[in-house]
């Protein structure tokens, strides 16, 4: 592979889908925060146990049957009308697929969770299945030219659905089927809406048929580590504890994850995306990889320990009473979140550079120990003990994913490290102010009292991290760097909200 430069607007095109699918997370946890907050005062966790559990066989399937079309026609050189129509037949026949292999074990979920309500709701998720099949394959088109806007909308149009749907009936109704009905309403919404955005018209074709499965084949191996990866804890806990231990796990991953869901994740595509076209040059995507991962480092990593060390003060402000046996979840799923998204950020290199085959030969061992020691300890100790095997471990697989990336990328770990230690370290210092010095749990205080010490660890993580950031980061001599990109973007942020309210002024004076 050649070092051929890339396009000097590339960084910059990459950055800016960054932020809009980064916007777009905010959003999805904005809506997700209020939704959380009202349906947990309007249902009870069992609710939210068979709903999970339901959705969870499905995206079981989901991931299974998933052969990464999207990410095949973005890697493509050139991306012509038999591509696209092979790739939306191919989704329509998996829909029909998954449809089916849902509808034909709704009854051993049932028998599963011990809970006969689960059936209906796994077949209202078939029907789903066979709906989304017929999305526009057209969407594509927005991640392959980087209009990562577009996406934005899409995606954003089909959240506010859900959310209109779901607590409208949870309000209405007091019923688990108030969840369901909210992924129905979002599903036909945007099979809908890609029609609507996107004017490419697909039709039936298996003109490219051998191609896409050529580059998509180990995908299918891939997907079903994903899926045992995803969706193991939940069947796992549904067998130690019910609905209710599935509920519970659930909404604590949702609240632990946060910063990982709202930063670390929605930049991936746009990576990938940007890794896609700097095929001819590896030192370009080593040092896309170095750059993105410090960014995320620097900004995902402080929220994600503060929150870890503060999680018994979290869960009476954002989940209620009820909900009391969350509190050494949430801080737990942090850090596994966390050291779980580091270890997949390596994932888009051995994609885009077609080294799927040792992306498997490296994932399968890491998913047989971490899930073995999860179902081995969870049967025995409980849930919180299954969660404490799956953090270790994940820590231990972070560290195994950088060290199999690094001679692929042809990257001296002294050189991974040299942007990303200021970080570790001053995360660390946080971590040890907050222990050392204040007080981190509820102890069954008011609730006035409870959120006063939040705000104040908030102030004082906060406070502590980033001066000890920013002095070694003088001390260094400011090196180019994530705190020196997090300037130039404040800055850039700073004269775009200058510069507007003086364009309206003149607009105002010339009309």
């Amino acid at each position: 592979m050649s070092d051929v430069a890339p396009p000097p607007q590339l960084g910059r095109q990459v950055a800016i889908a960054s932020l809009f699918m980064i916007g777009l997370r905010f959003a999805f946890r904005g809506i997700g925060f209020i939704s959380t907050l009202v349906l947990v005062r309007l249902l009870d966790p069992a609710d939210f146990g068979l709903v999970g559990l339901a959705t969870a066989v499905f995206a079981m399937f989901d991931t299974l049957t998933e052969m990464s079309m999207q990410m095949a026609l973005i890697r493509l050189p050139e991306m012509d009308r038999a591509h696209m129509d092979t790739a939306w037949t191919l989704g329509i026949l998996r829909g029909v697929i998954i449809g089916a292999a849902l509808a034909a074990s709704a009854g051993l979920a049932a028998d599963w969770m011990q809970d006969s309500r689960v059936t209906p709701i796994v077949l209202v998720l078939a029907a789903m299945a066979v709906v989304q099949g017929f999305e526009n394959i057209g969407t594509t088109y927005f991640r392959r030219d980087l209009d990562f806007g577009m996406v934005f909308r899409y995606r954003l149009a089909g959240r506010l659905i859900a959310f209109a749907v779901t607590v409208g009936g949870a309000i209405a109704f007091r019923s688990y089927w108030a969840l369901v009905a909210g992924i129905v309403g979002s599903r036909l919404f945007m099979v809908a809406y890609s029609y609507v955005i996107q004017p490419y018209r697909p039709r039936i074709s298996f003109a490219a048929l051998h191609e896409l499965l050529h580059f998509s084949k180990w995908f299918l191996a891939t997907n079903v580590l994903g899926a045992i990866e995803a969706y193991t804890a939940t069947m796992l806990f549904g067998r130690i504890g019910g609905a209710t231990a599935v509920g519970l796990y659930q909404i604590s991953w949702q609240v632990g994850s946060l910063p990982i869901g709202e930063i670390a994740a929605p930049i991936r595509e746009p990576l990938y995306s940007g890794y896609a076209k700097l095929l001819g040059s590896l030192s370009a995507i080593r040092a896309h990889f170095v750059e993105g991962l410090a960014l995320v480092l620097l900004v995902v990593a402080p929220m994600s320990v503060g929150l870890g060390v503060t999680a018994d003060l979290v869960w009476p402000i954002v989940l209620g009473a009820k909900w009391a046996a969350s509190s050494p979840l949430i801080g737990l799923c942090a850090w596994y979140a966390l050291f779980d998204s580091i270890g997949h950020f390596t994932h888009g290199i051995y994609i885009v550079l077609n080294r799927q085959r040792r992306l498997v030969l490296t994932y399968a061992p890491i998913i047989v120990v971490r899930f073995g020691a999860a179902i081995v300890i969870g049967l025995h100790w409980g849930v919180v003990a299954a969660v404490w095997s799956l953090t270790v471990t994940a820590a231990l697989s972070m560290i195994i994913w950088v060290g199999c990336v690094l001679p692929i990328l042809q990257l001296r770990l002294r050189d991974l490290l040299e942007p990303i230690w200021r970080t570790v370290v001053s995360c660390g210092v946080m971590a040890g102010v907050l222990l050392e010095w204040l007080p981190l749990t509820s102890d069954g205080a008011p609730l006035r009292v409870v959120g006063t010490r939040l705000a104040i660890a908030i102030g004082v993580g906060a406070a502590s991290q980033i001066a000890t950031q920013v002095a070694l980061w003088m001390v260094c001599g400011m090196p180019a760097g994530p705190e020196h990109r997090v300037v130039q973007i404040a800055a850039g942020l700073w004269r775009r909200a200058v510069a507007m309210p003086l364009a309206t002024r003149r607009w105002l004076q010339v009309r």
